[in-house]
């Protein structure tokens, strides 16, 4: 299996949405289906202030998924932190893709002078946390009834890695 990555472009967007549209995929993200293309899009040029880093996961040729670092306001006291994300397509589950994208982008923030990368992840996706801590992420706390998946409340988990 041949994994590599490159900027997301706009002829990666039809792809990456019908990725978030599968509900298995999307059962984890803060995404309510259907997800437009419209709203694929907006992602895709909002960059921020800081200038995202989105990239394009691509497996054997096909856009798999995507894996993405948000920097904070340059101007601020969190510039030199990032919030990541990362949406695969369910057929590359389990084989080390997720991995290798986690190892990529923590590179290409390093690149980016990003000290620190934080997000949340639903307490229930055990197999996403033990993929976090396998790369160096850590637990830092609880919110408690912060998410909902199919009318039910459900605790996330804030996870964060220094890059020192």
């Amino acid at each position: 299996m041949n994994v590599s990555f490159r900027r997301t472009s706009v002829k990666d967007l039809r792809r990456l949405n019908e990725l978030v549209n599968d509900p298995d995929v999307c059962r984890f993200l803060n995404l309510v289906l259907p997800v437009s293309m419209k709203s694929t899009r907006e992602f895709y040029e909002d960059g921020g202030e800081g200038g995202n880093m989105l990239y394009s996961i691509i497996v054997d040729g096909e856009v798999a998924g995507s894996v993405c670092l948000r920097p904070r306001k340059k101007d601020s006291k969190q510039a030199h932190v990032a919030e990541f994300g990362i949406s695969i397509g369910k057929w590359y589950w389990g084989v080390g893709v997720g991995g290798r994208a986690i190892d990529y982008i923590v590179n290409e923030g390093r690149k980016r002078g990003i000290k620190r990368i934080e997000f949340e992840v639903v307490a229930d996706n055990r197999r996403a946390r033990r993929l976090y801590v396998k790369h160096g992420f850590r637990e830092e706390g609880r919110k408690k009834n912060s998410f909902i998946i199919d009318g039910r409340f459900h605790d996330t988990i804030v996870m964060a890695r220094l890059l020192a």
